[in-house]
């Protein structure tokens, strides 16, 4: 209990549900129903610790409640991912693969359709629509990627993403984005032997590209940098082309 003092005298309440407005008045509201929250994980490593294995479980249940009709009243996520180091630990690939599902009202899973997450109301839309009396959405995210991490001049990195339309996971996550598909790859050529003027250089190139499920373009990063370091300056040169929709 916590008690409130005002211009008008003290009061207790039981928290959450409760609070003084600026009249002395006892106003009451639902911050959230009585809810379970439930995080697994299990790992496995192989190898002396160069593979490993993983899996995660997740799930939200909430108390059904008029007073929080917009909130979803289940949601449950399932994944696996993995990392595969080989060649003496110098490359490595790693991926994951991820499972949701949401419940609720038809109101509640509107507005997850609706969200600035995946707009599945927007007209111009070709593979995916809303529907009004859904009480359920489930969706998936895939993620693959290679890299080498050591050697004497070259390191790289790719990567295949993709996360559907219904993905949902900001019942116990964060995720701003779903409806995408997208690639990456950078590649570095490092001189860390010293020279006569130069300390160490490298240069770098990534390209990163993205689309949604329509094939529409949302995001394109191209980035170059050289960087030369001499025994008494370094300097960078770099050029960015960005663009986001």
């Amino acid at each position: 209990h916590t008690r409130f003092r005002n211009v008008t005298g003290v009061q207790t309440c039981a928290l959450p549900i409760c609070y003084l407005d600026a009249q002395g008045a006892e106003q009451r509201a639902l911050v959230e129903p009585r809810s379970n929250y439930f995080v697994g994980r299990v790992n496995r490593e192989l190898r002396h610790g160069q593979t490993a294995i993983g899996g995660v479980f997740t799930s939200v249940n909430r108390e059904t409640d008029p007073a929080a009709a917009s909130l979803r009243s289940s949601a449950y996520t399932s994944g696996l991912d993995f990392v595969h180091e080989f060649a003496h630990r110098t490359w490595a690939v790693t991926g994951f693969l991820i499972g949701t599902q949401v419940n609720g009202s038809e109101n509640a899973i509107l507005q997850t359709q609706r969200s600035s997450t995946r707009y599945l109301q927007r007209p111009d839309a070709r593979g995916t629509s809303l529907d009004p009396h859904a009480t359920s959405l489930g969706g998936g995210a895939a993620s693959v990627q290679l890299k080498k991490t050591a050697g004497l001049h070259w390191t790289t990195d790719s990567w295949l993403q993709a996360i559907s339309p219904g993905f949902e996971v900001n019942d116990m996550g964060f995720l701003t984005r779903s409806d995408r598909r997208g690639f990456g790859q950078g590649i570095t050529y490092s001189e860390r032997r010293p020279g006569k003027v130069l300390r160490d250089w490298r240069s770098t190139t990534y390209v990163n590209r993205a689309t949604n499920y329509d094939g529409d373009l949302i995001d394109y990063f191209y980035w170059t940098s050289l960087t030369l370091d001499r025994k008494s300056t370094r300097l960078n040169s770099s050029h960015v082309s960005e663009s986001r929709m």
